[in-house]
Protein backbone atom coordinates (compact mmCIF):
# COMPACT_ATOMS: atom_id res chain seq x y z
CA UNK A 1 0.00 0.00 0.00
CA UNK A 2 1.32 3.44 -0.65
CA UNK A 3 0.34 6.73 1.28
CA UNK A 4 0.41 10.31 0.00
CA UNK A 5 1.40 12.40 2.39
CA UNK A 6 1.65 16.84 2.50
CA UNK A 7 4.69 17.91 3.63
CA UNK A 8 5.01 20.03 6.41
CA UNK A 9 7.01 22.96 6.25
CA UNK A 10 7.58 26.03 8.28
CA UNK A 11 9.45 29.56 8.56
CA UNK A 12 12.01 30.31 10.91
CA UNK A 13 12.49 34.32 9.41
CA UNK A 14 14.95 33.66 7.02
CA UNK A 15 13.28 30.37 5.11
CA UNK A 16 11.07 28.18 4.48
CA UNK A 17 12.59 24.34 6.73
CA UNK A 18 10.53 21.05 5.64
CA UNK A 19 9.95 19.97 9.15
CA UNK A 20 8.38 16.28 8.58
CA UNK A 21 4.89 15.54 7.33
CA UNK A 22 1.66 17.51 8.10
CA UNK A 23 -1.28 14.87 7.79
CA UNK A 24 -2.08 11.52 5.36
CA UNK A 25 -3.94 12.46 2.34
CA UNK A 26 -4.77 9.38 0.59
CA UNK A 27 -4.11 5.57 0.14
CA UNK A 28 -3.83 3.65 -2.90
CA UNK A 29 -2.33 0.29 -3.87
CA UNK A 30 -0.54 1.29 -6.76
CA UNK A 31 2.43 3.45 -6.45
CA UNK A 32 2.36 4.79 -9.95
CA UNK A 33 -1.52 6.03 -9.04
CA UNK A 34 -0.40 7.69 -6.09
CA UNK A 35 2.73 9.57 -7.68
CA UNK A 36 0.16 11.35 -10.21
CA UNK A 37 -2.25 12.12 -6.77
CA UNK A 38 0.85 13.85 -5.43
CA UNK A 39 1.84 15.58 -8.50
CA UNK A 40 -1.78 16.73 -9.12
CA UNK A 41 -1.98 17.98 -5.61
CA UNK A 42 1.24 20.23 -5.87
CA UNK A 43 0.44 21.25 -9.14
CA UNK A 44 -3.50 22.60 -7.91
CA UNK A 45 -2.54 23.50 -4.49
CA UNK A 46 0.99 25.07 -4.51
CA UNK A 47 0.23 26.61 -8.18
CA UNK A 48 3.76 27.13 -8.40
CA UNK A 49 3.42 29.75 -11.70
CA UNK A 50 2.49 32.24 -9.31
CA UNK A 51 4.72 31.62 -5.88
CA UNK A 52 7.88 31.13 -6.93
CA UNK A 53 10.09 33.46 -7.70
CA UNK A 54 13.92 33.68 -8.63
CA UNK A 55 14.73 35.34 -5.09
CA UNK A 56 13.25 32.75 -3.16
CA UNK A 57 15.64 30.26 -3.87
CA UNK A 58 19.06 31.98 -4.95
CA UNK A 59 20.96 31.79 -1.47
CA UNK A 60 24.21 30.05 -1.93
CA UNK A 61 23.91 27.92 0.58
CA UNK A 62 20.41 26.35 -0.89
CA UNK A 63 20.80 25.91 -4.32
CA UNK A 64 24.05 24.50 -6.12
CA UNK A 65 25.57 25.87 -9.76
CA UNK A 66 25.04 22.50 -10.89
CA UNK A 67 21.44 22.82 -9.79
CA UNK A 68 20.90 25.67 -11.62
CA UNK A 69 22.64 24.16 -14.60
CA UNK A 70 19.95 21.02 -14.64
CA UNK A 71 17.45 24.06 -14.28
CA UNK A 72 18.75 25.97 -17.12
CA UNK A 73 18.96 22.38 -19.15
CA UNK A 74 15.29 21.65 -18.93
CA UNK A 75 13.95 25.00 -19.99
CA UNK A 76 13.91 26.91 -16.67
CA UNK A 77 16.02 30.38 -16.68
CA UNK A 78 17.11 30.60 -13.67
CA UNK A 79 20.20 32.82 -12.84
CA UNK A 80 21.55 34.47 -9.49
CA UNK A 81 21.60 37.72 -11.09
CA UNK A 82 17.61 37.78 -11.46
CA UNK A 83 16.09 39.48 -8.64
CA UNK A 84 12.50 39.04 -8.30
CA UNK A 85 11.73 37.01 -11.20
CA UNK A 86 8.93 34.24 -11.95
CA UNK A 87 10.76 30.98 -12.49
CA UNK A 88 7.87 29.55 -14.11
CA UNK A 89 6.01 31.41 -16.78
CA UNK A 90 2.13 30.57 -17.21
CA UNK A 91 2.98 28.43 -20.86
CA UNK A 92 5.66 25.95 -18.44
CA UNK A 93 4.33 22.53 -18.79
CA UNK A 94 3.71 20.51 -15.49
CA UNK A 95 5.94 18.54 -16.26
CA UNK A 96 8.97 20.39 -16.44
CA UNK A 97 7.40 21.92 -13.07
CA UNK A 98 7.78 18.93 -11.18
CA UNK A 99 11.02 17.87 -13.06
CA UNK A 100 12.18 21.70 -11.47
CA UNK A 101 10.83 20.89 -8.17
CA UNK A 102 12.61 17.78 -8.22
CA UNK A 103 15.91 19.31 -9.16
CA UNK A 104 15.63 21.61 -6.30
CA UNK A 105 14.90 19.03 -3.78
CA UNK A 106 11.23 20.68 -3.17
CA UNK A 107 8.39 18.17 -2.05
CA UNK A 108 5.26 19.25 -1.02
CA UNK A 109 3.20 15.80 -1.30
CA UNK A 110 5.52 12.63 -1.18
CA UNK A 111 4.17 9.17 -1.87
CA UNK A 112 5.37 6.40 0.81
CA UNK A 113 5.31 3.08 1.29
CA UNK A 114 3.30 1.53 4.03
CA UNK A 115 2.51 -2.19 5.15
Amino acid sequence: MFIVMEVGWQYNDESYDQYGYEKPVKLFKDKKKAQEYANQLTLQQINPRETFRDIDYTYERYISDDQIKELNEIGITFSRNLYNQRIFSKDTPDDTVLKAFEILHLSFFEVLEIE
